[in-house]
């Protein structure tokens, strides 16, 4: 059997888009795709920091919560295999994810999720639904290293400031962050960040930095100057307009008519892009701490690894686990939110065994299709 790559472009993509159905289809019964805007957002509408707190707090009662759940069914497991009660309660102790530390990475990551879905300044382009899916699916994308987030700061801000490219949180909030703060991030490491994580750029990337000889977000400015330096402005820019309108000549009318829609469309674009930026910057407040919270929540996730304690007892366990599973701890968080509220429907009878036998049906209807 033979496959071309656009065979199975189109078998990965319908594998994707059926995964995501199924996925909503799910959400839909934990609650998870419900608006957390009721629980960020005042009377009037706005965005209210006290309210915010108020709802990162209860996550954070719940995330407690599913941490005993966890630690007792260790207990258990260890008492099924007949350990000593000592060493028990000692590995259940060694998983508790709630020191102070950690508890602070919980919150600053729950903060930035919060604070980016209600924002959502990307009109859910880059993912953000506004719902309680966001924390599941910011929790699950990370960089394998402090290498590979290195990496893409450097290559987002080698094309520019738009970080779109990046994994999960790290797109929006890197873009929020160069917004408030003008700061390009890829430069604020120190230089033995730099100099130990450079093999991870692109071929691409080290070829126009050598050439460059300058910093990736320096690329942009770079390129400005040396197209500066072999025309004047005047010169290039009219050079430039001959070479469009050499192009545009020779264009059919319906072409030319083509063209001329796309290029409005593009400023239009480009015009809403600016205006969005400014709209984010006068009535995103509290930008400072988003900031801070952010960039401590990145520090402590990709920098936890070249921490030194003194000693094997002095290492902060539960900030380990919290940090290598996040995406467990918060949808466990969310279960539990999800049920005390009552818009999750999995302790609901009716709803629940209805969507059962529905997803079950539906099962027994396609494997009776592709049979006859």
């Amino acid at each position: 059997m033979k496959f071309d790559s656009k065979k199975i472009s189109i078998i990965e993509l319908r594998e994707k888009l059926l995964m995501e159905e199924l996925e909503k289809y799910v959400a839909d019964i934990t609650g998870e795709r419900e608006s957390i805007l009721p629980y960020v957002r005042g009377g009037d509408g706005r965005y209210s920091e006290s309210k915010t707190w108020e709802f990162i707090r209860e996550l954070t009662e719940c995330a407690y919560i599913y941490e005993e759940y966890c630690k007792e069914n260790m207990r258990k497991e260890c008492r099924e295999d007949n350990w000593p009660e000592d060493e028990t309660e000692l590995y259940a102790s060694a998983s508790d994810w709630f020191s102070a530390r950690a508890e602070e990475y919980l919150q600053n990551f729950l903060y930035c999720v919060i604070r980016i879905a209600e924002a959502n300044p990307w009109r859910n382009t880059q993912g953000v639904s506004q719902t309680f899916g966001d924390f599941i699916r910011f929790s699950r994308e990370h960089y394998e290293g402090l290498g590979r987030l290195y990496a893409a700061e450097a290559e987002a801000e080698s094309y520019g400031d738009s970080y779109t490219g990046m994994k999960g949180i790290y797109g929006p909030a890197s873009w929020l962050t160069h917004l408030f703060t003008g700061k390009y991030l890829s430069a604020q490491y120190e230089d033995w960040v730099k100099e130990e994580f450079r093999g991870y750029f692109s071929p691409q990337l080290k070829h126009v930095l050598k050439e460059l000889d300058c910093e990736p977000h320096e690329v942009p400015r770079r390129m400005d100057e040396i197209l500066g330096e072999e025309e004047t402005d005047e010169e290039f820019e009219k050079i430039c307009a001959d070479i469009e309108a050499d192009l545009f000549a020779k264009l059919t009318e319906k072409q030319r008519a083509e063209e001329l829609v796309k290029r409005k469309e593009q400023e239009e674009k480009r015009r809403l892009a600016e205006e969005e930026k400014e709209r984010i910057k006068r009535e995103f407040c509290e930008q400072e701490q988003f900031v801070n919270r952010y960039l401590a929540f990145k520090n402590c996730h990709y920098f936890f690894e070249y921490e030194n304690a003194d000693s094997f007892e002095q290492t902060d366990f539960s900030l380990m686990h919290l940090v290598t599973d996040l995406s467990g701890v918060v949808k466990g968080m969310l279960r539990i939110f999800t049920e005390c509220r009552g818009i999750s429907r999995l302790q609901d009878d009716d709803a629940y065994f209805t969507a059962a036998a529905l997803l079950r049906q539906s099962g027994k209807r396609f494997r009776k299709l592709v049979q006859s």
